[in-house]
């Protein structure tokens, strides 16, 4: 079973790779009031394997209760697994974007800056993850919306959560 949270895009996408797969079934739960229409039915007209449920809160709570269920003993008999950053399945994919450009690059000299765009960060710790491995990668240019709790903590070395965090969609 793949447990997943989503503001969005990564619902739809995690629901249509794995609609019709036999013996695997997707659960994802995403906060109705942060994800488009169209994000919504991309997740929730399938049926089948895929089974989208609307919780009531932010993607946060979403998150919340996937990381609970990784860690509630009723669910261990469940072969459990997530497609969000949580999982290092989810990050490796990210890290390959780093390593292809260091391939396709390696004949420009250094200093190397990439743009990072992130909602969760789960890109830019494949970025980091690449840059462990040997990339050189000299600066991570990473953009943010109201959500800024990682570059507040990284400029005041105090981390502070954002709750609720800011919806990324809006309704009018």
């Amino acid at each position: 079973m793949v447990l997943t949270a989503t503001s969005g895009d990564t619902g739809g996408a995690i629901a249509h790779a794995f609609y019709g797969v036999p013996d695997i079934d997707v659960v994802v739960l995403f906060p109705p009031a942060e994800v488009s229409d169209r994000q919504r039915k991309q997740m929730t007209t399938l049926n089948g394997n895929v089974t989208a449920v609307a919780v009531d809160g932010k993607f946060d709570h979403c998150q919340a209760l996937v990381k609970a269920a990784f860690s509630d003993p009723d669910l261990e008999p469940i072969d459990l697994t997530s497609a969000n950053s949580i999982n290092i399945g989810r990050l490796l994919p990210q890290t390959v974007y780093y390593v292809y450009a260091y391939v396709r690059l390696a004949s420009i000299p250094n200093p190397w800056w990439f743009p990072v765009p992130s909602g969760n960060f789960g890109n830019l710790m494949g970025a980091l993850i690449a840059k462990r491995m040997g990339i050189p990668i000299s600066r991570l240019v990473v953009a943010t919306n109201a959500n800024d709790e990682v570059p507040r903590f990284l400029s005041t070395g105090v981390y502070r959560k954002i709750d609720p965090s800011a919806s990324a969609f809006r309704t009018p």
